[in-house]
């Protein structure tokens, strides 16, 4: 009942949900709670997890120069030193931002970064890798490079079947039709 750790990540848990269900301002206000709970533990992981979900909010809300800021400071201050699933997301949302900030060439290093933790985690997460491979097709895309962008869209649909998701599966398979 007092366990402030369980309690950071609780509130880590609440916001990937109000994230996911675009309910930004729950979002937001539990994020600021989670930040300061991991300030006060002196916990790096839990204050880099709440600045990147702060980061996802502002990127949700199109507040792409804000979010940038956000991403930066918690892949500089900690995801670069200590790979996990939250860091491949936080290089994959930063990559994400970048783009919609027109900057494709960093866009694509993010991606790359992204792809390349999750690929060294032991047990492999198919349904981020899929979402990183489609990102990634969709610079080459932007880029005019198709024959790419078909390889790397191709790569995706393979993690959507192993993912087991045949919604995001059609999605994948509509984007690389596109």
């Amino acid at each position: 009942k007092n366990f402030k750790l369980g309690i950071a990540f609780a509130g880590i848990k609440k916001a990937e949900i109000y994230i996911d269900t675009d309910a930004l301002d729950k979002a937001d206000k539990v994020t600021a709670q989670t930040q300061l709970l991991g300030e006060k533990l002196q916990d790096s992981l839990v204050m880099s997890i709440a600045i990147m979900q702060k980061a996802q909010v502002r990127m949700y809300r199109n507040e792409i120069a804000e979010a940038l800021v956000l991403f930066k400071t918690c892949i500089e201050n900690y995801f670069a030193k200590h790979p996990s699933e939250y860091a491949a997301l936080a290089y994959n949302d930063y990559g994400y931002a970048l783009g919609l900030h027109g900057q494709l060439t960093e866009k694509i290093n993010c991606l790359f970064k992204a792809l390349e933790i999750y690929e060294s985690m032991p047990q492999l997460n198919h349904g981020e890798v899929a979402i990183t491979y489609n990102n990634i097709s969709m610079v080459y895309y932007e880029l005019g490079q198709r024959k790419k962008a078909v390889e790397y869209g191709e790569k995706s649909i393979e993690h959507r079947k192993l993912d087991d998701n045949i919604e995001k599966l059609a999605l994948g398979n509509c984007n690389l039709s596109q």
